[in-house]
């Protein structure tokens, strides 16, 4: 009995020893985590005999964190991460964080690199990528951004274990709807967030292809806003637009510039790169009442379809859609000269033209419509007494009804008027016919057939074969440069026209010789010159057989040949010599 008092008092003193030593050793007290176990008698729950604090120490509390380093998630279960004391640092007493965050929890900046201290120490951030969860583009945030109690996937078995949901890191998943509204409602569920959004932005969502859903985009729907065609709703969470259900029909979301005149197959006619032009290759305008043909064929069809009326009373009539760029002149159908494949060239042809009043003949026939036809102000035919209709007539028309059609009404008269007092009723065509305006008009044998005679001066020989503008001058109009070939005073003399081959040799004290008197106009040569009747020496016996030339020398004057007449000497001794001075018995010729 005396023993087992003795014995409970050495443990009393004993155990006083121990509180007072364990104040002596502690080296302060514990975090408030941490504050039931600050006792001597729970030094062993953290502290294991002869090595100090251990991770199975800590995990033999830490229940969750040990499932996660056993299943080798998350942070702790790498191996730079084994030695809980190097973070969690106790004894600092209980307002301590028992978490070194370096520099805090907020997101390190942007461009900041991890650099770890040479003694393997922690950075002054936390690097997040040792987590198994890097932080990227908008990720990068403050801690408690993610890590709140609200984003935590089972938070009844982290309450079971004791941790306290608003300071625990542990708890959240990496999809996205832990922290994530879902904005679409459920409709995307069989894809993963990722398929469609970087983590920089939400939008746009960079990862979508339209072109894999069943209604690919293609023409301009390719750039059109998402909102364009999907509406948008809102519900106790707040807007969300709805994508599952969109209706693909065209006219589900467009509206029908036809009403419905035309159906409800919009691609039978348009393409989605513009609506407002319609595929010919899928719209058929013959199996309207108007085929399209020529030049109708490449309009767009808003040239006559204007305000998308498709109804065009008159349609079979040019005018419905053309302005008459005649103004009124002609009464025929545009039809009759024209067709759909080009207002130009004219289908009015030449036998057209012969039974109007002025049928084309010779070079009339390639003369251009427009050499005729000019173009001048529409007000000059309502002056001219034309019926026009100036509300719908253009500026400007070609002159179609023509007041006169004689020569001179289109063509300058080259003679300015020297000609009027021979050309009679015929006019013009006195002289020229249509084939060509340059040359006087000939007969068969080539000569001019204009009488010649009614000017005083009849033509004779071969002066009826000489072109006019060898007697008649030609010369220029002074204002038009037009070439003019004037009637007024030509000569009527042999010499007014020709030059004098003789030099002057048959000129008379009285006046000069007419040529006619030796030449004819039938031609220059033969001569008509009689030596015995129109010289002093007529020729007898030796001397009528004589060529000219032997006693009539070509001779050069003034640089011109000229064969020699007078003076001539008409003795013997003038042209023959003496037999005696040649040696010969007959003499010869003097020199």
């Amino acid at each position: 009995m005396r023993a087992l008092l003795l014995a409970t008092v050495m443990l009393g003193v004993i155990g006083l020893a121990a509180d007072r030593l364990s104040a002596q050793l502690s080296p302060g007290e514990l975090s408030s985590a941490h504050a039931a176990l600050d006792s001597s008698r729970a030094c062993l729950e953290c502290h294991e005999k002869g090595k100090g604090v251990t991770a199975q120490r800590c995990l033999s509390c830490h229940g969750v964190l040990g499932e996660r380093i056993a299943a080798g998630a998350g942070l702790h279960a790498r191996s730079d991460y084994q030695r809980c004391e190097t973070c969690h640092i106790e004894h600092h007493g209980r307002e301590f964080e028992l978490i070194w965050w370096g520099k805090g929890t907020e997101s390190p900046p942007e461009g900041w690199q991890m650099e770890r201290p040479p003694d393997g120490g922690q950075s002054i951030y936390f690097d997040h990528d040792d987590t198994g969860y890097s932080l990227l583009g908008a990720h990068r945030v403050a801690c408690r951004d993610c890590h709140r109690a609200s984003h935590i996937e089972e938070p009844e078995k982290l309450i079971a274990a004791g941790k306290d949901l608003d300071r625990t890191f542990l708890g959240l998943a990496t999809e996205c709807a832990t922290c994530h509204q879902d904005p679409h409602r459920g409709q995307m569920a069989t894809r993963g967030c990722a398929e469609c959004h970087g983590q920089d932005a939400w939008q746009p969502a960079a990862g979508f292809d339209h072109d894999q859903t069943a209604f690919a985009l293609d023409g301009r729907h390719a750039s059109t806003e998402c909102t364009g065609c999907h509406v948008t709703e809102t519900d106790e969470a707040g807007d969300w637009i709805r994508y599952a259900g969109t209706p693909t029909a065209c006219a589900d979301c467009h509206d029908d510039p036809h009403r419905g005149r035309l159906g409800r197959d919009c691609a039978a006619c348009h393409a989605t790169a513009d609506w407002r032009r319609v595929d010919r290759g899928r719209f058929d305008h013959d199996l309207t009442r108007f085929p399209l043909r020529g030049r109708h064929r490449p309009l767009d069809c808003a040239s006559c379809h204007a305000a998308g009326s498709f109804r065009i009373a008159g349609h079979e009539r040019c005018a419905t859609c053309h302005a008459d760029e005649h103004s009124g002149q002609l009464r025929a159908a545009c039809s009759e000269c024209h067709d759909v494949d080009g207002f130009v060239p004219s289908g009015f042809d030449l036998d057209d033209h012969a039974a109007t009043d002025f049928p084309l003949e010779a070079a009339h026939r390639t003369v251009p419509c427009a050499d005729c036809h000019a173009r001048v102000p529409t007000s000059d035919l309502v002056a001219r007494g034309v019926a026009v209709a100036m509300d719908s007539a253009p500026a400007t028309t070609r002159v179609f009804r023509l007041d006169a059609a004689g020569c001179v009404d289109c063509h300058l008269d080259p003679h300015a008027g020297t000609a009027d007092a021979f050309l009679g009723e015929a006019g013009c065509e006195t002289c020229h016919d249509g084939a060509s305006w340059r040359v006087a008009e000939r007969t068969a044998t080539g000569e001019i057939r204009f009488d010649h005679g009614a000017t005083g001066f009849d033509l004779e020989g071969a002066h009826r074969t000489v072109v006019c503008v060898e007697c008649h001058e030609l010369s220029s109009a002074p204002v038009t440069g037009d070439v003019m070939l004037s009637f007024q005073g030509a000569s009527t003399t042999c010499w007014g026209c020709h030059q004098d081959p003789h030099l002057g040799q048959v000129a008379r004290p009285e006046g000069p010789v007419s040529c006619r008197d030796c030449h004819s106009p039938e031609g220059w040569t033969p001569s008509l010159f009689d030596h015995g009747r129109d010289s002093v020496f007529p020729l007898e016996g030796a001397h009528a057989r004589a060529a000219c030339e032997a006693c009539h020398p070509t001779e050069t004057v003034e640089g011109r040949d000229v064969v020699l007449y007078k003076p001539l000497p008409t003795a013997c001794s003038g042209c023959h010599r003496a037999p005696e001075e040649t040696g010969t018995a007959s003499g010869g010729v003097a020199r």
